[in-house]
């Protein structure tokens, strides 16, 4: 099984200035405003490049509900396979820790910030468990080729687990906008003698 993870193209949000030092509270809300950012013209071209790269290579495509990823995902899918939206694959988002409220960051500060909390608490293990349970739900599709349209934190979440994995092995790593990463499921033994077994530990 190979899994083609795609990151939507360029979006409008990507091209805000992320080094510009903002509030907590104006950090908050363009969490929340990049929920609704669409694809720009040249996002638009990236997709329309990288359909032809992925052609004929997926018999089914995953992909966020938000509008970017959906957006990317029609694009991209020219063979007409049938897409479904999942929760789990939205980016990961979340308020960082609130006793740095009074104090002005960069984008990619803030952003920081969020990844240590997210680390040193139970949130990791949240993420943690919905991330297995989307490699479980890629496996039981039975799909020897899928597409998966996701954003950044998410893809990095799903690369990881794939790092860590003795299932799941990645091949290569892209994250830019509309870049490509490939996750292959491998087994070390008689696949036979261990699906009931991988299908609970994947």
């Amino acid at each position: 099984m190979k899994i083609y993870i795609l990151r939507h193209g360029e979006a409008e949000h990507l091209l805000e200035d992320w080094s510009l030092r903002i509030s907590y509270n104006d950090f908050i809300e363009s969490i929340y405003r990049w929920g609704d950012s669409e694809l720009t013209e040249n996002g638009v071209e990236q997709c329309k490049d990288v359909a032809k790269e992925l052609e004929g290579k997926y018999s089914v495509v995953f992909s966020s509900p938000l509008e970017r990823t959906k957006e990317t995902a029609k694009i991209v899918n020219i063979s007409k396979r049938p897409i479904y939206y999942e929760d789990n694959l939205q980016e990961i988002t979340m308020k960082p820790p609130f006793f740095l409220k009074g104090i002005k960051l960069s984008t990619n500060m803030w952003i920081a910030t969020c990844v240590i909390k997210s680390l040193y608490s139970f949130l990791f293990i949240k993420q943690l468990k919905e991330i297995r349970d989307l490699y479980r739900l890629f496996f039981m599709s039975g799909e020897k080729g899928i597409l998966v349209v996701s954003h950044s934190a998410r893809i990095h979440a799903l690369l990881l687990y794939a790092v860590i994995s003795k299932y799941w092995k990645l091949k290569s790593k892209n994250i830019k906008p509309c870049g490509v990463s490939l996750v292959e499921f491998t087994l070390e033994g008689e696949p036979i003698k261990q699906k009931g077994e991988t299908v609970t530990d994947l």
